[in-house]
């Protein structure tokens, strides 16, 4: 009876353990994403650090750069500060497929 007590009290401990750890883990993922800042049929787009919890257009950590999918005259189509980006990258933050994209123009521009 005592065994079947320890076992199963070492188990739970363990479990929540794992629980708490992976709830953390999940808790701290950061993005870089777009969010919309234009009017209506002018789209244009922050390039931000998000927490990965929160709305596309709420909060956000730090904005990198912004991107114009339609620029008019001496407009530019993207400004992105790579340094900012690969330093979040380096430590940890996932860009979306859009930013990457976006990323290799910023790089192709300079």
């Amino acid at each position: 009876m005592l065994r079947a007590w320890l076992f199963i009290t070492s188990y739970l401990t363990s479990y929540t353990s794992e629980m708490v750890t992976n709830k953390e883990k999940e808790s701290q993922m950061v993005v870089i994403r777009l969010s919309r800042i234009g009017s209506v049929n002018k789209p244009k787009y922050r390039v931000t650090v998000a927490d990965s919890r929160r709305p596309t257009c709420g909060k956000f950590i730090e904005v990198v750069g912004t991107y114009n999918p339609n620029p008019r005259g001496k407009e530019k189509e993207v400004e992105l500060n790579l340094e900012k980006v690969n330093s979040w990258i380096s430590k940890g933050a996932q860009p979306t497929a859009r930013v990457k994209s976006i990323m290799k123009l910023a790089a192709s521009a300079k």
